[in-house]
């Protein structure tokens, strides 16, 4: 069988060679590949909880406040992992536009320019048919963890394509690298993630090893001196900034080590999204495809990073958001391999174009079946590599990735609430930090460690895998109430109720979970009523069979209030809302609810 690198010209006509620009034919065939993957993106547009982390900082650089979560007298922490998003990020709030539209757009924006990016280089690089490079360009972006975080809110999008980018200047490039292109895109790379500077450094040995077997010139000084100069710039300002070098979801991972049981649920992680989305199995065939390929100074790089990424997971022991976000920035390379393969299977005459096909809309359909919740591996084999104890029952992960989007409309919602209620100087103890956070502009005591180094600091108990990637570090309130801090809200959460006696039951439960965790002292029930917005909802609010809605908060106790007093007060006011009367009313719009 010939090899792919070498059968364009006698596959096709001499109007199909790839020039040095797409042509208007390239473009249509990149259009029609891009339907499946617009429709997939519409699918799957949301924003994760974790991106208004971001969208915080963000707000309070562009009001002035400085890059800081919580606004203070304190030293910053650097509680997020993205800077260059962030410093996008502000620039839409600067201009007075909601990041919560603009960041999934951008992100969106990203997907497109990379796909375009890897047809263009299977067109021109390897000198791919118009056929072969569309039909890959439209199973990658089929595959539902590439569309799922073509948007979230998150930098992941943009980061995959600036590393490609990178490469590309370094690797790809004809005859000879670009020093400058790769120097400037390699930084800001290394910008849009902790871990992007290691692979810049690792693209630029790749590239200078491949540039070597050629016998051409990398310009590889021109873009190693680019990145450690701007790095080094970066790393000066981020030590005087914040005090560390390094961001606390860093930190964090650091604190935690590398065992066993971290390296085993990394495994877990990897092997759960590959049975989820089973056209991430295509590296198995395109890995052997970059072994055997005759241009192995191309294929062996891009093979390193389609490789990377996956080991990289597993060493950094998983990621707990849905569809394999840290495999995305890898899935471009896979691409390409990809693309090598289908190209050695249709042959130099197009005598398998039928196979070839029907194999990569088979891969296509392989990659979008999540996307409506058909995972074809049994529930059981997936439940066994289950790497998110902290769920009530296993979870794939399309019904996580619908949990994630609407937890956090409902967190945003409660943000909104207490955005209502709080006073100026008032704080919360939560975990989901985003959302509550962002709407709520209360100071927020951050269980997880993101915004609290000290927690971030803290060296994990127990086994890993008893633990949710992420999430190794909580702690419970009493943490914050040993270090003398009061936090004014310790818990938000909606309710329903039918009748009085399901109020009275649940305001029970919450007493009674406050006495189990010793907080009923310092802590007693706030309830409010929610009044719909909507005048639907109104109206809907008025039927005798619609449940009442109620807003409750665990709110501390005054100073100089004995908690009885303060527990009597609050019984006081269940019997007087029975009797008829309403509590505090707050206005939500619950259509998201």
């Amino acid at each position: 069988m010939g090899d792919p690198d070498s059968n364009e010209a006698s596959s096709h006509s001499s109007s199909e060679d790839p020039s040095t620009s797409l042509s208007p034919r390239d473009w249509g065939a990149l259009l029609l590949a891009w339907i499946p993957y617009s429709a997939l993106i519409w699918r799957f547009w949301f924003v994760t909880d974790d991106a208004y982390i971001s969208f915080r900082f963000a707000r309070n650089w562009a009001d002035g406040v400085g890059l800081r979560y919580n606004i203070g007298e304190h030293v910053p922490v650097e509680g997020f992992s993205n800077f260059l998003w962030v410093a996008l990020t502000a620039c839409v709030e600067k201009l007075g536009q909601s990041p919560v539209l603009w960041m999934p757009i951008l992100s969106a924006l990203a997907g497109f320019a990379l796909t375009a990016l890897v047809f263009q280089a299977l067109r021109q690089t390897f000198g791919l048919s118009r056929l072969v490079s569309s039909l890959t360009v439209a199973a990658l972006g089929c595959s539902a963890p590439f569309a799922v975080w073509s948007t979230g809110g998150l930098e992941t999008m943009s980061f995959a394509l600036l590393l490609f980018v990178t490469f590309r200047a370094i690797v790809l490039r004809p005859n000879c690298a670009s020093g400058l292109q790769g120097g400037l895109f390699g930084l800001m790379t290394a910008l849009s993630r902790p871990e992007g500077v290691y692979w810049v450094l690792l693209v630029f040995v790749l590239g200078w090893s491949s540039r070597r077997r050629k016998g051409e010139s990398s310009q590889l000084g021109i873009a190693v001196l680019i990145l450690l100069t701007g790095y080094a710039l970066f790393t000066a300002w981020r030590l005087s900034s914040f005090g560390h070098v390094l961001p606390t979801s860093a930190t964090a991972k650091l604190s935690a080590g590398f065992g066993l049981d971290r390296i085993e649920r990394g495994a877990r992680y990897v092997s759960a999204q590959f049975l989820s989305t089973l056209s991430l199995f295509a590296l198995v065939p395109a890995t052997w495809e970059a072994l055997r390929a005759r241009r192995r100074e191309l294929s062996l790089p891009i093979l390193a990073l389609a490789l990377g990424f996956p080991l990289w997971a597993i060493l950094v022991s998983g990621d707990f958001m849905a569809f394999a976000r840290f495999l995305v920035p890898g899935l471009s390379f896979l691409a390409l391999l990809s693309g090598l393969l289908l190209a050695r299977i249709i042959g130099e005459a197009n005598e398998r174009k039928a196979l070839g096909v029907v194999l990569a809309l088979l891969v296509a359909a392989l990659g979008a079946l999540p996307a409506w919740g058909f995972m074809p591996v049994p529930r059981s084999i997936r439940e066994a590599l289950n790497f998110r104890p902290h769920l009530d029952g296993f979870r794939s992960e399309f019904v996580y990735w619908n949990l994630q989007r609407v937890e956090t409309r409902r967190w945003a919602e409660r943000g909104k609430a207490l955005a209502q209620i709080a006073s100026p100087g008032e704080s919360i103890a939560i975990s989901a930090i985003g959302a509550v956070g962002y709407h709520s502009r209360l100071f927020v005591f951050d269980r997880v460690g993101l915004v609290t180094r000290e927690i971030a600091e803290l060296t994990p108990e127990g086994d890993a895998r008893d633990h949710t990637p992420g999430h190794d570090n909580p702690v419970e309130v009493q943490w914050f109430l040993n270090r003398g801090e009061r936090p004014t809200y310790i818990r938000a959460n909606f309710v329903e109720c039918s009748s009085g006696e399901e109020l009275l039951e649940k305001v029970a439960h919450s007493e009674q979970q406050m006495k189990a965790s010793g907080l009923k002292k310092f802590y007693v029930l706030d309830i409010r009523q929610i009044e719909p917005t909507k005048t639907s909802l109104r109206d809907e609010e008025a039927s005798e069979s619609s449940p009442s809605k109620y807003f409750m908060t665990w709110r501390i106790i005054p100073k100089g209030t004995p908690s009885r007093t303060a527990w009597e007060s609050l019984n006081r006011a269940v019997r007087a809302h029975l009797d008829g009367d309403a509590f505090p009313i707050i206005q939500l719009d619950l259509g998201e609810l």
